[in-house]
């Protein structure tokens, strides 16, 4: 009834075939999960507008995309585009705002906040390097359409550098995590 895929438990159909991602996904839809917290609603909400700049009230494929990396969610096209698959539902290729809350509650339910954390200290640190730098910072404001000048990146950097060594470390993007969470 169960399989292992990736490390991760995967249900197979009563026929023995796996379920597709959809599938998994609909079928994670009808079980009860825990609601998100109030701060987590108005974080998620938060993101919508970054992202829906011009107030259309969707999201784009690639702002979709961009949103869900931000938030430290998986942001790889085959992912986001079976998400959209199951919850667009006029096929525009886009998500509403109310689908986008429906769509990051359940992946928060589906994961820790200390998971969460890691996953986007991750996509920062995308050299592997244990640290965020610069160049880092540079790359992600860039993918999320901001055009930041080194020395202003420097800056935010420097205002959470604790042990001075130029770079954020995972221990203290947790910090600056858990600042803005407060």
């Amino acid at each position: 009834m169960f399989g292992m895929m990736g490390g991760r438990m995967e249900r197979a159909s009563p026929g023995g075939a796996e379920f597709s991602a959809t599938e998994r996904i609909r079928h994670e839809r009808r079980k009860p999960r825990r609601a998100p917290t109030h701060c987590e609603l108005q974080e998620i909400m938060k993101a919508f507008r970054t992202f829906d700049p011009d107030n259309r009230g969707f999201l784009e494929y690639r702002e979709f995309k961009v949103a869900m990396r931000a938030l430290g969610f998986d942001g790889k096209k085959s992912a986001v585009l079976e998400i959209l698959e199951d919850y667009d539902k006029d096929q525009e290729d886009t998500v509403s705002e109310q689908e986008f809350i429906e769509i990051i509650s359940k992946q928060i339910a589906d994961l820790d906040g200390g998971a969460r954390m890691e996953r986007a200290f991750e996509l920062f640190d995308d050299d592997h390097s244990g640290k965020i730098s610069v160049k880092n910072l540079k790359r992600v404001a860039r993918d999320m359409g901001e055009m930041l000048h080194e020395d202003e990146i420097r800056a935010m950097i420097d205002e959470f550098d604790q042990n001075g060594d130029g770079e954020i470390d995972q221990r203290e993007f947790f910090a600056i995590m858990r600042y803005d969470a407060s």
